[in-house]
């Protein structure tokens, strides 16, 4: 999890750091800060939320493999896969939460007069 959560973060304040310029000039044209970190927040956990989805698709697939894997759970045990899904989804929602939370604070005058 600590593995993901890093990736997830890294990537996304990659992504803000090279977008510096556009978030600035979209926050002098009057976008709040709430609206940006929104937006970078939807954009980040669209590719999470694909992949939940996939994660999902594969484990219905794969419930008699898994079974065999898994001590103590059924091959059908909603509870265990809703709860694995929900902790990645909070993990990955607390990985992006920085990159968005500075993309926010973000100076118009200072990123427009970057270059």
């Amino acid at each position: 999890m600590l593995l993901a959560a890093l990736g997830i973060y890294g990537t996304l304040s990659y992504s803000v750091n090279q977008r510096y310029r556009e978030i600035g000039i979209r926050l002098a044209l009057g976008a709040k800060g709430r609206e940006v970190g929104a937006l970078v927040l939807r954009q980040a956990m669209t590719p999470v939320a694909i992949g939940l989805a996939a994660g999902c698709v594969g484990a219905v697939f794969l419930m008699k493999t898994l079974s065999a894997l898994l001590y103590g759970v059924g091959s059908g045990d909603l509870a265990t896969y809703s709860a694995s899904g929900a902790v990645i989804f909070v993990v990955a929602v607390a990985a992006c939460w920085i990159p968005a939370l500075r993309a926010t604070r973000l100076d118009p005058v200072e990123t427009i007069r970057y270059e």
